[in-house]
């Protein structure tokens, strides 16, 4: 796949719900791939191009995937902690190398009682961080916000005096612009089959277009930025880099239980990160938090009852066999609206944007080559239904995993 990054740049409010019902404003805090493919199919439209060829096949064949626009350029993975009471002032780190390691010396961990991480520096919990982060987390904190939110209020209109109609009287919740180098920016990035596509986008993006809803009432109007889209450059797989995570890790667990039989040579740990979240269904059509149902050689998610690492399931691969070490993942409601047929889309189930899946192969280096051309093909065809909508993304051992705060002394 080819990628180029994606700006939007807000002129207006965006308003997009996070519920259907009327009574209940509260927007997303960011503007989904769904939303943003429908706007720029309206655009086209106006356009006057018509479902031609080129429509299809940037819309409906699912040669482009549209990922979502961000307060920042890094959502923080689900296993991503702060201190409670400092924030990533105090303390920021990953707790998926701890689970990984708890789980293969057979240690639950068990969240529901005292909270077993504590920030270094004021000894209080260390809690889920919610949001973004620097491109370099060396840097310290949190991104900046680079939208606000706002409330509005609204007086209804009566239709046959075209008059305030008594009684009614609203607020909507919206994204306000914020001027930042004198230009608001959500930063995202757009995928395609060959480079064209892209090119065909960044044409697009001449013009303003409108997101979510309210738009008659001064709501959604962006201008997009398509950067480097002449240049686009395929995506490059790096196993190497995955290599090298996985050394890192064993180095990690061996240095917290020296009992650990771990052999690089014959043991490689990778991770499946889910960063726009996946739309997952199982043989029988119902929604699913397993990558497994979906990709038929990769092992399903252990039970959580059970503790014993040895006793979860196996999936033999080539001369070894995988096991799912740990995953961090939880289900998000997906609510849409389809224009073209002025219905609400039916509401689907999916994994939440950030989750993390662990795994352990133990085998020899044939089927470790075989594993790493696999997770190329799975980074590059995605994961999932929807993936023009820019659900179902993968990024493998994803670099994250290595943050420690300065204070433990630990990664970094």
């Amino acid at each position: 796949m080819y990628c180029a990054e994606l700006k939007a740049v807000l002129l207006e409010p965006v308003a997009i719900k996070r519920h259907r019902q009327s009574d209940r404003s509260e927007t997303v805090r960011y503007i989904p791939g769904t939303v943003l493919r429908g706007a720029l199919a309206a655009a086209y439209l106006r356009r006057g191009g018509g479902v031609d060829d080129q429509f299809q096949a940037l819309f409906t064949r699912g040669e482009c995937r549209f990922g979502p626009l961000d307060p920042a350029r890094n959502l923080a993975p689900l296993t991503a902690m702060a201190c409670k009471r400092g924030g990533v002032a105090h303390a920021l780190w990953d707790s998926l190398w701890e689970r990984m390691t708890a789980a293969l010396r057979s240690f639950p961990i068990d969240e529901s009682g005292r909270n077993p991480w504590k920030c270094p520096e004021c000894e209080s919990d260390m809690k889920p961080l919610d949001g973004y982060f620097y491109d370099s987390v060396e840097q310290g904190g949190e991104a900046d916000k680079r939208v606000i939110e706002v409330g509005f209020m609204h007086v209804g209109i009566d239709r046959l005096r075209g008059s305030a109609a008594e009684g009614i009287l609203y607020s909507v919740e919206a994204l306000a612009p914020v001027q930042l180098d004198n230009e608001p920016v959500l930063y995202g990035c757009v995928r395609a089959t060959a480079p064209e596509w892209i090119r065909a986008l960044a044409e697009l993006t001449e013009e303003e277009i409108y997101v979510g809803h309210h738009k008659t009432r001064g709501y959604g109007r962006c201008r997009l930025v398509v950067d480097n889209a002449e240049g686009a450059q395929a995506e490059e797989q790096n196993p190497q880099e995955w290599e090298q995570w996985s050394k890192e890790f064993i180095a990690y667990a061996r240095q917290v239980d020296s009992a650990l039989e771990l052999d690089p040579d014959r043991d490689f740990f990778f991770t499946i990160n889910l960063p726009y979240g996946a739309v997952v269904v199982d043989p029988f059509l119902r929604y699913s938090l397993d990558p497994a149902d979906v990709v038929d050689w990769l092992p399903p998610l252990p039970d959580p009852a059970q503790p014993d690492y040895s006793a979860r399931p196996e999936k033999p691969f080539e001369d070894g066999k995988l096991r799912c070490v740990a995953a961090r993942t939880r289900h998000e409601l997906v609510r849409g609206w389809n224009a073209a047929h002025g219905l609400p889309r039916a509401d689907e189930y999916a994994i939440d944007r950030g989750a993390v899946y662990a795994y352990q192969y133990t085998g020899g280096q044939a089927g470790r080559q075989a594993l790493h051309a696999r997770l190329a093909s799975l980074v590059e065809d995605g994961l999932g239904l929807r993936l023009s909508e820019g659900f179902g993304r993968v990024v493998v051992c994803d670099g994250f995993h290595r943050v420690r705060s300065s204070a433990d002394g630990g990664r970094s």
